[in-house]
């Protein structure tokens, strides 16, 4: 077998996150999906086109941009998006009088890990804020070093 037939393996990362929010699946759904919204708790230019094949769009400035096309789109229930080279998925349920929010962001590289993590965490805080008018501290870089020290015992 000639080195030129051997496969290049790559690692990738999961992160899964979790949030109990006092809104209704109904008005979670909302924030998740329209792009004035999305835009709103994001603080970045959104533009999409929610449906299944439609595509979604984030400039974000000096730092880039990124755009997707959505994989699924079952309101108020689930939301998945290509991002890049990986799947974004958000599942909204009801959860006594509020919702269950669960994010996933599936196939990052893993020296890409700690920096998306504390990012996202930052857009779950932001969303939470734009949902109820509680501010919240921005703990982006404490946890983006936090997750740099941590993750790398758990790959």
């Amino acid at each position: 077998m000639g080195a030129d037939s051997l496969p290049e393996i790559t690692r990738l990362a999961r992160v899964d996150l979790e949030r109990g929010l006092k809104q209704s699946p109904q008005r979670v759904w909302k924030a998740l999906t329209h792009p004035k919204e999305v835009a709103a708790w994001m603080k970045f230019p959104v533009k999409m086109n929610p449906e299944v094949g439609g595509t979604i769009f984030v400039d974000f400035g000096g730092r880039g941009s990124m755009d997707g096309v959505i994989c699924a789109f079952d309101a108020p229930c689930v939301f998945a998006y290509v991002w890049g080279d990986s799947l974004v998925r958000w599942e909204v349920e009801r959860e006594g009088a509020g919702a269950r929010l669960r994010f996933s962001h599936i196939g990052m590289k893993p020296e890409l890990l700690a920096g998306l993590t504390a990012g996202w965490q930052r857009f779950l805080d932001q969303l939470e804020t734009h949902l109820d008018g509680v501010p919240r501290p921005d703990r982006f870089q404490d946890l983006e070093k936090e997750y740099a020290e941590e993750l790398p015992k758990r790959l």
